[in-house]
Parts: structure tokens; C-alpha cells; sequence
């Protein structure tokens, strides 16, 4: 059995940029000669996006791994707000979940908001009993 864990992180960015600029190398050649080679490094621009997961949710998929682990069922985690669902082509795949973290089944079984241990397991156990 496959259950998904649907969370929605904070999206942050980090802006790095470092300036290119214009260097002389200066070397005394004779006396009285000095030759000035220009010594150029380009700007580069370096970019950091990645969205966290608020601690409230970390802690739902900490609970909801170890779940999985303890029940035996397959748990695949995803983040809404990483993988860019809530807009473009996957927006169907989450249309109907408005509450994070939402934790659905393969039968379309779901837990929305504070998920606790208790929950899941009795999410399982109902799943696997409509599958016999």
C-alpha cells in the first residue's frame, strides 16, 4: 500500500552576487619602465532557492516515516511548494487539498491538519481492511 504526505513549505531565496571589476598587474620591467597588464574577473551571480518546511509539518513527517516504518506501508513525502504543484501542469494532482499537511491513501482515504501517530495507523489498518 502507497499512502502520500502532501506538505507545503516556505519558499526562500538567497542572493549571492559578486561584482566583476577591472585589476592592474604592475611589473618594474627596467628601471624607470613599468609595464600594466589588465588582470579582468567576469561578475558571477550565484542563486539559492529551496523551500522549508515549517516545524509544525517537519514534525508530521518525522511521525508519519517513522508510521511507515512501523506499519509497513510505502510513504512518499511531497512538497507542494518545492515541486511547484500548486501552479502549473500537477495542479489537478492537488486541487482538492486546501489544508497542509494532508495525508492521502491509494483508496483516496485522507487526514488533513495535525496528524498524529493514532490517526495513521488507523487510516492503515481501515485501508487494509477494504482491500481483503
Amino acid at each position: 500500500m502507497k499512502v502520500t504526505l502532501y506538505v507545503k513549505g516556505v519558499k526562500t531565496t538567497g542572493k549571492k552576487f559578486e561584482e566583476g571589476r577591472w585589476t592592474y598587474r604592475v611589473t618594474l620591467v627596467e628601471p624607470y619602465k613599468v609595464r600594466v597588464d589588465p588582470d579582468y574577473r567576469d561578475a558571477r551571480e550565484v542563486r539559492y532557492k529551496y523551500s522549508v518546511l515549517p516545524e509544525d509539518q517537519q514534525k508530521v513527517v518525522e511521525t508519519a516515516k517513522a508510521a511507515a516504518q512501523k506499519y509497513g506501508f510505502d510513504l512518499e513525502v511531497i512538497d507542494v511548494t518545492a515541486e511547484n504543484l500548486l501552479t502549473g501542469l500537477w495542479q489537478e494532482r492537488v486541487r482538492h487539498i486546501s489544508i497542509f499537511p494532508t495525508l492521502v491513501t491509494d483508496g483516496g482515504e485522507r487526514i488533513e491538519g495535525d496528524i498524529t501517530e493514532e490517526q495513521i495507523r488507523l487510516l492503515v489498518s481501515k485501508e487494509k481492511q477494504s482491500l481483503k
